[in-house]
């Protein structure tokens, strides 16, 4: 997320949470935040949604997930395989950027 968007989150935030007595508490971001987020559209992580998404579908075919490099040079594969590393496709990234 960039700075300027961190800053006007916070920014907003603040002037709510100061100017609210009884609302200025711990669990006053996470209120005003469920109620406001949608006013920053840029803040949506989308590779968690999508990491989560191929996690859920994972069948437990063979080992677990694996990222490896095509075997004939056409770009890199992630996919459960009997070959695979890990049971979580975040760990199977991981270790192939490990590697690399």
């Amino acid at each position: 997320m960039e700075d300027n968007i961190i800053k006007q989150i916070a920014t907003d935030f603040f002037f709510k949470w100061y100017n609210s007595p009884g609302q200025n508490t711990s669990e006053g971001f996470d209120k005003w935040w469920e109620k406001h987020k949608s006013d920053y559209p840029n803040t949506s992580n989308k590779d968690t949604e999508r990491l989560d998404f191929l996690q859920n579908k994972t069948v437990g075919y063979g080992a677990g997930w694996v990222l490896r490099d095509s075997t004939f040079g056409r770009g890199m594969r992630l996919h459960e395989s009997s070959l695979g590393t890990s049971t979580d496709v975040r760990e199977a990234i991981d270790i192939y950027m490990k590697a690399k």
